[in-house]
């Protein structure tokens, strides 16, 4: 705790001293004399007041010794000068109800009221102990509400650097978390695409290495019949032979390394069946719901179509699942007579910019390498419009 969370108390505590100080002197009646001593002694009292809680407050044995002097002088200038000093005990007691732990201030509230019944007292003659008691019940009532309200504003206080403290914790947590959460997807995206690279890289050389050596040796035998078909017809059936039969085994590589691009779900599989499948997958680990529908109206499609298709949805589930933070997704498949339409929905928390990954982008190229367009929007949820022509 510290002055600069009670900016109208420290502005009110120095107009009190200012005023019962000038109050003091216009209406106690005393002597210059008098006077001059009253100042030095209020002088001395405002002096340690503003030095108490400017410099002490981080030292609770000074603070207390600071009050313990004061309270004093504070009675001596009552009693000797017939003022309204008293009205600096107030003062203290806001301070010791601000700065103290609750024991503590209660401990002062006592010696305070001591420190009020002193000062109440007539230097000389009769006590008139029906008016002091009166005075000093009014006094201490007094006393009381200015404790009870310190000790108010003190908690809230309190309150409000213990609510300012968990924002201020909860906001750091979330920067971190974002900032982790920034180079995860930062990581993924680039161990998805040096996978990809790799992969390409693989089947690149496998191409090379099986196909571009089979496609070599047809190429050479076919070179070889063109030499010896006017020369010798039964050795240029041979070498057809020989060349056949490597166009096969060349066949045959391709359709190995096709399978090999196919997604692991579709083997077994074809069109609808296999995008049912995905989804009933994706339902079962990601928790979230999948609407799928179909139209009546249905052909046919080319492989590399339902290839295309596949890892459309897939993609457009997986970012769902990792991003969206949605509950819900709505897959459309449309067969119209030359163009098959595909509408993919989410109620995610979707993003209006977002940055294009591996995974969105290699499914752009896809759809584009086959003539269709595809559309992303990612306010109120991502949505995906795909149209890709067909030949029916």
């Amino acid at each position: 705790m510290n002055l600069k969370s009670f900016k109208y108390l420290v502005i009110s505590r120095y107009v009190t001293y200012i005023a019962v100080f000038i109050m003091s002197l216009t209406t106690s009646g005393n002597s210059l004399e008098n006077n001059v001593q009253f100042s030095f002694l209020f002088a001395v009292v405002l002096i340690n007041s503003s030095v108490r809680v400017r410099r002490l407050l981080d030292n609770s044995l000074l603070f207390t010794l600071s009050i313990l002097f004061e309270i004093p002088i504070i009675v001596l200038m009552q009693r000797g000068f017939n003022t309204s000093a008293m009205a600096y005990l107030y003062i203290i007691v806001v301070e010791a109800y601000l700065f103290f732990e609750i024991r503590k201030a209660v401990l002062f509230n006592v010696i305070l009221y001591a420190a009020l019944l002193i000062g109440m007292l007539p230097n000389s003659g009769t006590i008139d102990w029906a008016d002091i008691g009166m005075n000093f019940f009014a006094n201490a009532v007094m006393m009381l509400f200015f404790a009870a309200a310190s000790y108010s504003i003190k908690r809230e206080q309190m309150r409000k650097q213990e609510i300012q403290k968990l924002y201020d914790e909860l906001k750091i947590s979330k920067e971190e978390l974002q900032d982790a959460n920034r180079k995860l997807q930062d990581y993924a995206e680039k161990i998805e695409e040096i996978s990809v690279l790799n992969e390409r890289n693989r089947l690149a050389g496998e191409i090379h290495d099986t196909i571009g050596h089979k496609l070599t040796g047809l190429i050479m035998e076919l070179d070889i019949c063109g030499k010896l078909i006017s020369k010798d017809i039964e050795v240029t059936r041979e070498e057809l032979a020989k060349a056949s039969q490597l166009a096969r085994d060349t066949l045959s590589e391709v359709r190995k390394s096709v399978r090999e691009i196919m997604p692991t779900n579709m083997e077994g599989m074809t069109g609808i069946n296999s995008i049912k499948e995905l989804i009933r997958e994706f339902e079962k680990n990601s928790r979230i719901n999948v609407v799928f529908t179909v139209s009546e109206y249905r052909y046919k499609l080319t492989p590399t179509v339902e290839v295309t298709l596949y890892r459309t949805i897939q993609e457009s589930l997986t970012n769902c699942a990792k991003y969206g933070q949605a509950t819900k997704v709505l897959i459309n498949l449309n067969f119209k007579e030359g163009s098959l339409m595909l509408y993919i929905e989410d109620n995610g928390n979707g993003c209006s910019e977002f940055m294009k990954g591996v995974g969105l982008s290699t499914m752009e190229e896809r759809i584009h390498s086959l003539g269709g367009r595809i559309e992303i929007n990612g306010e109120q949820g991502f949505k995906i419009d795909v149209v890709i022509p067909v030949e029916v």
